[in-house]
């Protein structure tokens, strides 16, 4: 079974354009932003071979000695965006990834945060719950307004993972 994802550099091109479409990167070039997709750290970028979806891992560096701000401790999604892959479910995209994350950086829980003023559905975060995420209240960000925290487990982060197991991911260097 092949991935749905093909592996880009943190500076690909086509990861940027779409990063600068998603709401939680409006207005970043603005303020100085370089080439790279995502916050400072470790960083697995994910694009659909039609690049019509995007998906981003983060953690600090762990050698760096640097905490999360949120004091999360795991792994984090910074960006899931589709804009109409076909052939799979958004949830299903997000399986997959956390499971290539687990591959690469072992087990351990995930964190992401939608903003329920930047999503249409009626259910932030629809999709992350779909694929295995849980609620975990909410948090007033000042660029982003209410944002909904969603966390998976690292049991279920694991079962992403075995999941995954057999499929064959592409990587694309450089960007």
């Amino acid at each position: 079974m092949a991935s749905h994802w093909i592996e880009v550099s943190k500076c690909n091109k086509q990861a940027r354009r779409m990063a600068d479409r998603h709401y939680s990167f409006q207005g970043y070039h603005s303020r100085g932003a370089g080439p790279e997709v995502g916050p400072p750290g470790q960083k697995i970028v994910l694009l659909t071979s039609d690049c019509l979806a995007l998906w981003g891992s983060h953690r600090p560096a762990p050698w760096a000695g640097v905490r999360r701000a949120d004091g999360w401790q795991g792994h984090s999604c910074f960006i899931f965006r589709n804009e109409g892959y076909k052939l799979a479910l958004s949830s299903e995209l997000i399986r997959e990834a956390v499971g290539i994350t687990v591959r690469r950086w072992g087990v351990a829980a995930f964190l992401t945060y939608v903003g329920v003023e930047h999503v249409l559905s009626p259910n932030p975060g629809f999709c992350f719950l779909r694929a295995g995420f849980r609620p975990a209240g909410y948090t007033l960000s000042k660029k982003l307004g209410r944002l909904r925290r969603l966390v998976m487990a690292p049991e279920q982060a694991t079962a992403c993972a075995a999941e995954n197991d057999g499929a064959r991911q592409e990587v694309l260097w450089p960007g």
